[in-house]
């Protein structure tokens, strides 16, 4: 016995009812991982750790609880990268079968990264200090009080640093003083410069 669609309409709805079909079923032979990332010392909960399958574009973050989950994940051996600033990135292989959710948990250790002198300019962007083209000088404060009065920054740069001018407005005591780095180099804008404070 042989059936023919006539209704083009209805031939349509079958054929989007079977693509939802096969897709649904692609969808099942695919898994799910989830977990947590700690701290490997305390135990604590480590949010914003970015927790990503190798060589694949699914990621999460992990929330405030430390939790994460990725889904549509192949079935089989996967390769699972956590990296957190601060820590040792975590590499683990977890083996996944098809529509299973997996629980892979991850304890980091904390990592000592030693950072490079980075000097602010007033252009954009940043620079290491050994590729800075301009003269960069320092000032160890430490001992100067021994040696000499110090107030404020004024007496620290005072004929510390070369091509800084350091002036006093007025000779009253308790006025500010004039700064000026290799004079007054602008006509209409300000010949202040910019002192950043770290602390």
């Amino acid at each position: 016995m042989r059936f023919t669609i006539g209704n083009t309409r209805l031939g349509a709805l079958l054929a989007a009812a079977l693509l939802v079909g096969l897709a649904g079923t692609a969808w099942a032979q695919q898994g799910t991982i989830a977990g947590t990332v700690t701290d490997a010392a305390s135990g604590a909960p480590i949010s914003d750790a970015r927790v990503t399958i190798v060589d694949t574009r699914l990621q999460s973050v992990t929330n405030s609880r430390g939790a994460y989950r990725i889904t549509g994940v192949q079935p089989g051996t996967v390769p699972i990268e956590v990296r957190r600033i601060g820590y040792r990135t975590a590499v683990a292989q977890v083996t996944l079968d098809a529509g299973q959710e997996n629980t892979s948990d991850f304890q980091l250790t904390v990592s000592v990264v030693m950072l490079d002198e980075v000097v602010i300019t007033g252009t954009a962007g940043e620079l290491q200090r050994r590729a800075q083209a301009a003269t960069v000088s320092d000032i160890n404060v430490a001992g100067l009080m021994e040696k000499a009065p110090i107030g404020n920054v004024q007496d620290v740069l005072q004929s510390r640093v070369p091509g800084v001018s350091v002036t006093s407005a007025s000779g009253s005591s308790g006025t500010s003083n004039q700064i000026r780095v290799r004079g007054a180099s602008s006509i209409s804008l300000s010949n202040e410069p910019l002192l950043v404070y770290c602390r």
